[in-house]
C-alpha cells in the first residue's frame, strides 16, 4: 500500500465526522441510485404501454380513414361510369372528338380539388381513349391495359406509374342502366399524395412514421425522407423490431396496408430527462446532506475532541500518563483510533491509574496501621520501662543514708 493511501486510510479510521460523512455520501448515492433505477424501469414500462396502445389506436384509425378515403372516390368512379358526358365520348366515337374537351375540362376541375388524383382513363375494347394525364402515357402500354381490364370485377389492382405507385379502381361503364361491353372508366389514385394527406398526422413521436405498404411488403413510397427506417423491418407484422414499436393494419377491400411505427427513441427520450432530473435531486440531495452532515458532526466531533483534550491534559498533569502519538497510538488501539475511541482510551487509561492508585492507597493505608500499631506498643514499652526506672530510682535512692541519721550516730 502506498504511502498516501496508507495515511488517507489513518485519517479515515482517527476521524468519526469523516466515517461519517462518507457513510451519510455512501447511503445517499445508494438511495439515488436505486431510486433512480426504479423510477426510470416504472416510467420506460409505463411510456412503452402508453405509446403501443398509441400506436395500436393509430394504426386502426389510419386503416378506417384509409378505407372510407378509398370508399369515398370508388363512389365518385361508380357515378362517372354512368355519367351521360363519359357515355357520350364512348357511344359515337365520330362526335368524340366534340365531347372529349369538356370531359377533359371537368375530370381536371375534380383533380383540382383532389390531388391525390393520378389519372383518369377511360378504356374500350382494350384501347385507351382518354387520358386525364395525357395519351403519351398509356402509349405501348397495351399489357397494362389488359391486365387492368382483365381483373376481376371489383378489385383494385396497384400499378406502377412512372417514380409512382397507383391504386386503380374500375368501373364498367353504364348506359341507360346496362352495363356496356368492354368499356371501362379507371380512377389511378397517387398513393404517395394520399398518403401525405391521410397521414400526415398519425406519425407517433418525432421519429416515428406511419407508412402504406402493398402485401409483398414493399413500401408504397420507398424513397420517401421521413420513413428512411422502413428497409430496416423485415417483417412489418411483428410487434417490436428494431428498435420500433410497430403495429400493422389491412385496409378492408384494398391491396394495401397501414403500418405505424414508434421509434424507442421517442420513448426513451422522456426516460432520459426523467433520470437526469433524478440524478440532479440525487446530487442536490447528496450536496444538502453532506452540508448538513458537516454541520452537525462538527457540533457533535467538535465537544469529544475538546473533552478528549482536555481529559489528555488533566492525565498528563495530575498522573502523568503518557502524551506522545505512540502512547496514544498504543492505548487507542483496544477502544478505535476515532475521537471517541481516543476519549475511551483516555478515560481508560485514567481508570486503571485511578484504581493502581486506589490499591496504593490501601497499601499505604495498611502500613499506617501498621506503623500506628508499632508506635502504641513502643509507647507501651516505654511506659514500662519508665516506671522501672523510677521503681529503681525509689529503690535506689531508698538504700541512700540520710544525713541526719549520720549526725546523730557521731
Amino acid at each position: 500500500m502506498s504511502d498516501d493511501k496508507r495515511s488517507s486510510l489513518i485519517r479515515f479510521n482517527r476521524s468519526i465526522r469523516v466515517q461519517l460523512l462518507v457513510g451519510t455520501v455512501i447511503i445517499l448515492a445508494a438511495v439515488v441510485l436505486l431510486a433512480t433505477t426504479l423510477i426510470a424501469r416504472n416510467a420506460t414500462q409505463t411510456l412503452e404501454r402508453q405509446f403501443s396502445a398509441q400506436v395500436s389506436q393509430l394504426a386502426s384509425q389510419s386503416a378506417r380513414t384509409v378505407a372510407d378515403f378509398i370508399d369515398a372516390r370508388s363512389a365518385t368512379v361508380d357515378l362517372w361510369a354512368a355519367d351521360t358526358l363519359l357515355i357520350s365520348v364512348v357511344r359515337d366515337p365520330g362526335l368524340s372528338a366534340v365531347f372529349l374537351p369538356g370531359l377533359a375540362r371537368y375530370l381536371a376541375r375534380y383533380a383540382e380539388r383532389e390531388p391525390w388524383i393520378g389519372d383518369v382513363l377511360l378504356v374500350k375494347e382494350g384501347q385507351a381513349l382518354f387520358s386525364l394525364a395525357g395519351m403519351e402515357g398509356w402509349k405501348g402500354q397495351d399489357a397494362l391495359i389488359a391486365r387492368l381490364t382483365g381483373a376481376p370485377p371489383g378489385e383494385m389492382m396497384l400499378v406502377d406509374r412512372g417514380a409512382t405507385r397507383q391504386l386503380a379502381i374500375r368501373r364498367q361503364t353504364v348506359d341507360r342502366g346496362v352495363p356496356m361491353d368492354q368499356v371501362y372508366v379507371f380512377l389511378l389514385l397517387d398513393l404517395a399524395v394520399a398518403q401525405d394527406r391521410l397521414l400526415e398526422d398519425a406519425s407517433p413521436g418525432q421519429a416515428g412514421f406511419a407508412a402504406l405498404y402493398d402485401p409483398a411488403g414493399a413500401l408504397i413510397t420507398p424513397t420517401q425522407g421521413a420513413i428512411p427506417a422502413f428497409a430496416k423491418i423485415t417483417d412489418p407484422q411483428t410487434n417490436d423490431h428494431s428498435g420500433y414499436l410497430i403495429e400493422a393494419r389491412a385496409v378492408p377491400s384494398a391491396p394495401l396496408h397501414v403500418v405505424v411505427a414508434a421509434d424507442r427513441s421517442d420513448i426513451n427520450a422522456p426516460v432520459r430527462r426523467l433520470v437526469l432530473f433524478s440524478v440532479l435531486f440525487g446530487a442536490a440531495a447528496i450536496l444538502l446532506g453532506l452540508t448538513a452532515m458537516i454541520y452537525f458532526t462538527g457540533r457533535v466531533t467538535a465537544p469529544i475532541r475538546q473533552l478528549s483534550s482536555d481529559a489528555r491534559r488533566e492525565a498528563l498533569a495530575r498522573f502523568g500518563l503518557p502524551n506522545s502519538p505512540a502512547g496514544r497510538a498504543t492505548a487507542q488501539t483496544e477502544y478505535g483510533e476515532d475521537e471517541v475511541g481516543e476519549l475511551a482510551a483516555v478515560f481508560a487509561l485514567l481508570g486503571r491509574t485511578t484504581d493502581e492508585l486506589t490499591n496504593a492507597n490501601a497499601q499505604l493505608e495498611s502500613r499506617n496501621l501498621e506503623l500506628n500499631d508499632s508506635r502504641r506498643l513502643l509507647r507501651v514499652n516505654l511506659d514500662r520501662l519508665e516506671r522501672e526506672l523510677d521503681s529503681a530510682r525509689i529503690l535506689q535512692l531508698s538504700m541512700v543514708p540520710k544525713p541526719n541519721a549520720l549526725l546523730g550516730r557521731q
